[in-house]
């Protein structure tokens, strides 16, 4: 399951006041990872973890839920620039 752009807005936007000026999505292999700005210059990374079982009913499961199972958490680590250069660096 991949999450949109605007499905992280709406869930962030539950979970933290403030206005967010932008949502950019970053390359991740196992999971879907989101850096959030908001208007008062602070910023989150968003990180949605996929179903634990590929199966149909875990596949239906929507942004919203597994944000709220799961809990909006920060990874350790974030790459630094896209590609084959790309290297990883701890928060």
């Amino acid at each position: 399951m991949i999450a949109s752009i605007d499905e992280v807005k709406e869930a962030v936007a539950r979970e933290y006041s403030g206005n967010i000026v932008s949502v950019t999505k970053l390359p991740q292999t196992k999971c879907d990872t989101f850096h959030v700005d908001f208007e008062d210059g602070t910023e989150r990374f968003v990180k949605v973890g996929k179903p634990f079982h590929e199966d149909a009913y875990a596949a239906k499961i929507d942004i919203v839920s597994m944000l709220s199972e799961r809990g909006i958490s920060t990874p350790a680590v974030v790459p630094t620039t896209t590609g084959a250069g790309a290297k990883w660096t701890s928060l």
